[in-house]
């Protein structure tokens, strides 16, 4: 079994040894009942990775991660945690079915064998067959940074209830969020929708402007100029112009998938 985490070597009296800044006590190696765990496992494909330099206490005692470690998921579509055994001043990582139980005198999550638990279930999802990950609180609850109507905006179709916990709906398909501003009526309720895609000018709308032409005083009858002042009055009308089409009203945009958590 490799041993990826090593025992943190006495910071006394040596500035900076260890990074955390945490609080120690000044004769051991100890935390004072800090449940330090600066770790954070990721998912790549099937194998939960975690990355170097993080450092986590296991029964007191502070370890630091060596090297980036990669464990592979099983494929049977179970629930896992990451446990650590503590093995003399190093320590390793293992893939198990157990949770433990949350140790408040350790100020951690241990099980029965004494192995420090990870506070993270880790699932396949039958459906998308990707890993998922969730915290879990002491009592063994999931832990979702989500609340009933938080939004997730993601460039995949997956409805998020695949990957996180409650039910999702698709929201706001085909317009862009603007952040209410009780100060103008028309951002001033939430989910309150308006405006529009396309738009035809009204004559209020138009920009001032005016028509110029030629026009003679006097008339012979055929239009053709009547320099003697001997003419008639005659109404003329410009041609009109313009097909009254509707204008492209949007703005630069980019698309993806907007979902709100309903329950």
């Amino acid at each position: 079994m490799a041993q990826e985490l090593t025992l943190l070597p006495n910071p006394d009296n040596v500035p900076g040894a260890v990074s955390s800044g945490y609080q120690r006590q000044n004769t051991n190696m100890y935390a004072i009942s800090t449940g330090l765990n600066t770790l954070h496992p990721k998912i790549d494909g099937n194998n939960i990775i975690i990355s170097a330099g993080g450092i986590i206490e296991i029964n007191g005692a502070l370890f630091v991660l060596q090297k980036d470690v990669s464990l592979t998921f099983p494929n049977n579509n179970q629930n896992y945690y990451i446990a650590i055994v503590p093995v003399g001043r190093n320590a390793s990582f293992v893939l198990q079915l157990d949770a433990g139980t949350f140790n408040y005198g350790k100020n951690g999550r241990y099980d029965s064998s004494g192995k420090r638990v990870l506070p993270i279930l880790f699932r396949k999802n039958i459906d998308l067959n990707i890993i998922q990950k969730t915290e879990i609180n002491e009592d063994g609850e999931p832990i979702t940074s989500f609340q009933i109507g938080d939004l997730y905006l993601t460039t995949t179709s997956h409805n998020p209830g695949l990957l996180f916990f409650g039910n999702w709906t698709r929201w706001g398909q085909g317009r862009v969020p603007v952040s209410v501003d009780p100060a103008q009526t028309e951002f001033a309720t939430v989910e309150k929708p308006g405006g529009a895609k396309t738009h035809v000018l009204t004559i209020d709308e138009m920009p001032s402007h005016t028509h110029s032409f030629d026009c003679y005083v006097g008339m012979n009858g055929d239009d053709s100029p009547n320099l003697s002042g001997n003419g008639g009055r005659k109404k003329i009308t410009t041609e009109s112009a313009g097909k009254n089409a509707a204008h492209n009203n949007l703005q630069p945009y980019i698309t993806c998938y907007m979902w709100k958590r309903t329950d």
